[in-house]
Order: C-alpha cells, then structure tokens, then sequence
C-alpha cells in the first residue's frame, strides 16, 4: 500500500477512534466498528461518532433535565436516546401533628408524635421532558395522646407511646418544559394508610385506620448552581375516596372523602455524589365524616414536618 495512503488511512482509524473513546465515556453499548474500514466509510463513522457524543452530552447537561454527570449512560439504539429507569432509596424522618376539633370548633383531641422509615421511587423515562415515577414512603414511631372525658374538658386525658404506622405510595406522570426553563407538572394517584394504636393505651382505647386515596398535582422549578441542583416544588392533593375504621361496637367504617392538603419541599440533590437531601412540610385537612352507628370522626388537620435522604442509582 502507497505510504500516503497508509497514512491517511491510519490517521482516519485513529480519528475514528478518538470519536469512539468520547462516546464511550457516556454510553456503554456503541455500534462495534467494522474491522476494516476504508477511507471514506471512516470519515464518514467518526462523523457519526461526533453526532452520537454531541447528542449524550445534551442528554447528560441538558438544562439539568433528569440526567446528571454522575448517572449511568442511556443506552444508544438505532441511533436514538433509549429509554431507562431510575431509581432513588433512601430514608425519612417527620414529627406529626394530628388535631381534632368539635361542632363549636374547640380541639377536642390531639397527638403528637415523631417517625422515622424508609421511602424510594422508580423513575421510568418516557422521553426527554417527559417521565413516569412510581413512589412509596413506610413509616413508624410513636405519639403522645391529649384529650378528654366525655363531658370534661381538653387535656384531662393524657396518654404516652403508642404506636402509629403510615404508608403512602403514588404514581405520577411528569412533564417538563425546556421553554420555561424546565419547569416541570405533574398528575397523579396515590394511597395513604394511616393506623394509630390507641388500644396501647389501655381499655378505654381503640385502633383506628385511616385509609384515603387522592388525586395529586404538582409543580418543580430546578436551579443549578455548582454540583447542586435545587428545586423546590409543591403538590396539591385532594381526595377521591376516604375511610376511618374504629375498632368499636364490633368495627365501625365512616366515610370521609371530603379532605385535601398540600405538600411542600425543595430538593437539594449533589450530583457526583447522587445524593438527595429533602426537606419538607405536609398537611392535610378532614372535614366531619358520615356519620354511623352513631358514631362520626370530627373534622381534623394534619401536619407532618421533616426531611429525607436519599441516593439516585
């Protein structure tokens, strides 16, 4: 072979190459290149090569979109960007504040208490902007009991250290908008099981259950500054079916669908690192159940304050 053209034909493998190396630092599976390639077929790959590395790093810097430097490649087929999945696990800590309230709107009971548990998430990406999240949080600690005797007043009874349990999953479907600097919606279903263990108490007590599920919408701003991207959001959500079952007169069941609450929060996630811290605030407000066998729960309000860690993988 002329030594001109061997020149020009090594240079062009080792150009080829290089393009290659690039798109292997953010993909792991690469079309394989043929053996041997001739002069233009190498160009014309190395052109490719540039086309597929140029198209991961908007994948990987993208407005911060999802994708962070520290993330596994998406997978490249025909081409194109490959869907993948995420995931997040990690743990959370909250103190709750549980209030009831009479037909004159004096409290008529309250529990106080502190949980910790554990929480995670399957993030399904659908596209670019777009992705399916699938979350779940369980939770368990202990709550301090003040209220009264019937006809007594507010904190005459006290009790101390019984057990409460909550769960809460959901799934959403998430929207960004690069037009608006990647401000992202969301829409979605969730269920959330609250049990309280008053009959730890002692006999004067009962295990109530509260079961409800709820439509949830939501809205995140992310900023970056850094290796950090912080994004406070906020959800709303309403319920569309509510159940509080007392464990007395053989087991009663009053519905109380009529309740919503929102939820506050601000992500701060590091990206090297995948770690997410969240601090966060909910609440939730019940207006009086129906009522059965004589028995209804009164209105109420919610607010559960804490935060969580958590690590992307």
């Amino acid at each position: 072979m002329h030594q001109n053209a061997m020149r020009r034909w090594i240079s062009g493998i080792l150009m080829c190459a290089a393009a290659l190396a690039g798109a292997v630092a953010f993909a792991a599976d690469l079309p394989q290149a043929q053996p041997t390639l001739h002069q233009g077929e190498a160009g014309d790959l190395m052109s490719r090569g540039y086309h597929l590395v140029s198209e991961l790093k908007v994948a990987s810097d993208g407005g911060g979109r999802d994708a962070d430097p520290g993330d596994p490649a998406d997978r490249i087929d025909g081409g194109s960007l490959a869907r993948r999945y995420t995931y997040e696990l990690g743990v959370t800590t909250h103190t709750e504040l549980y209030e009831e309230f009479g037909t004159s709107n004096q409290k008529i009971m309250q529990e106080k208490g502190a949980l910790i548990g554990v929480k995670g998430s399957v993030t399904r990406r659908l596209g670019r902007d777009n992705k399916l999240v699938v979350a779940g949080e369980i939770a368990m600690g202990y709550s301090d009991y003040t209220g009264s005797y019937i006809g007594g007043n507010y904190g005459d009874l006290r009790f101390n250290g019984q057990s409460r349990f909550l769960l809460d999953v959901s799934v959403a479907y998430g929207q960004s908008i690069p037009q608006w600097s990647d401000v992202a919606f969301s829409v979605g279903l969730g269920y959330r099981r609250l049990t309280d263990n008053l009959q730890e108490a002692g006999p004067a007590g009962y295990q109530r259950v509260n079961d409800r599920i709820y439509l949830a919408l939501g809205v995140e701003k992310p900023f970056h500054s850094g290796n950090w991207t912080i994004s406070p959001g906020l959800n709303y959500r309403s319920a569309l079916w509510g159940n509080q079952y007392s464990a007395i007169s053989g087991g009663l069941d009053k519905r109380q669908k009529d309740a919503s609450g929102i939820e506050l929060y601000v992500n701060f996630a590091h990206k090297p690192s995948r770690i997410t811290v969240t601090p966060f605030l909910r609440t939730w407000s019940a207006e009086d159940s129906k009522v059965n066998g004589g028995f209804y729960e009164p209105r109420n309000d919610t607010r559960e304050v804490g935060v969580a860690l958590t690590y992307r993988f």
